[in-house]
């Protein structure tokens, strides 16, 4: 079975759209996919540093994403996500204004990061790893994430969690950058409900 999740503020197509609808419609699955709506007010998408020994916790507010995921071959899933990074909020003013400064994630000059994932791994415990690249800042990375996804009938709920190094994508220059560590936490939890392709029955 097959599962495509799609952010409800997803106002235009992503530069990965063709591929992943090429997934979609030529895999060897002759079913058609299901599709999941992103519940936006339960689902979150947060970072938390200790800066100076002070927490310090953040959130995009816009964040689009795609993932088809196979569920009998998760090594064929695709995952694409798309953040607006100057919609970060952090819990400290100060701390917000220099974090989308140029000396760090330079929220003007790159407004936009993405992840994409195309390796799903099944472990002991029915979690899945996720190995994909981040796009950041001009640089791309790879990036690993830890998703415990949980399917009821017609919803889901998943828990991703990931790190990155700050440093291999230039983010954080200058005195502040001596008082945050190099490894930044990510978490995101998603709700998404099911939605019946082209309006047809299943």
């Amino acid at each position: 079975m097959t599962y495509a999740f799609i952010h409800p503020r997803q106002a235009a197509p992503f530069a990965c759209l063709a591929s992943v609808i090429s997934i979609l419609v030529s895999g060897e699955a002759s079913a058609e996919p299901i599709q999941w709506m992103v519940d936006h007010h339960r689902s979150s998408l947060t970072l938390s540093v200790q800066a100076g020994g002070q927490l310090i916790e953040g959130r995009f507010g816009e964040w689009r994403a795609v993932i088809v995921f196979d569920e009998a071959k998760p090594e064929a899933s695709v995952v694409d996500v798309q953040i607006d990074m100057p919609s970060l909020v952090l819990s400290v003013n100060q701390a917000e204004t220099i974090a989308k400064g140029k000396d760090w994630l330079g929220v003007h000059a790159f407004p936009m990061a993405r992840f994409h994932g195309a390796e799903f791994t099944v472990k002991t415990d029915g979690t899945y790893d996720v190995a994909g690249r981040l796009e950041l800042k001009g640089s791309s990375q790879p990036v690993y994430l830890h998703v415990d996804l949980q399917i009821d009938e017609d919803e889901s709920h998943a828990l991703v969690h990931t790190s990155i190094l700050r440093d291999a994508f230039g983010v954080g220059q200058g005195d502040a950058a001596r008082f945050v560590p190099d490894e930044i936490p990510i978490s995101a939890e998603i709700w998404a409900v099911r939605s019946i392709p082209n309006g047809r029955a299943e």
